[in-house]
């Protein structure tokens, strides 16, 4: 869940799960859905979330890190 987001505007935005604020080892959650707000995102179950402390705005299109941010694991 992203509470109280706000991010510039940009081109395939997408939100990433990641171990550090590369695109290497990543997993996508999907687009962003707004650039301001409070959004829910799916994890897969048989995801191993102890593995990715980060999130990521990522801009696909010009692999570009928009923002990054501790992953808060409640």
């Amino acid at each position: 869940m992203l509470v109280d987001f706000k991010t510039d505007a940009g081109p395939d935005l997408r939100v990433y799960l990641s171990e550090d604020v590369t695109d290497e080892s990543f997993i996508d959650l999907g687009a962003l859905k707004a650039t301001s707000g409070d959004f829910f995102y799916e994890i897969q179950n048989n995801t191993d979330v102890e593995s990715f402390n980060r999130v990521l705005i990522w801009c696909e299109d010009f692999s570009v890190l928009f923002g990054n941010a501790e992953l808060n694991k409640q």
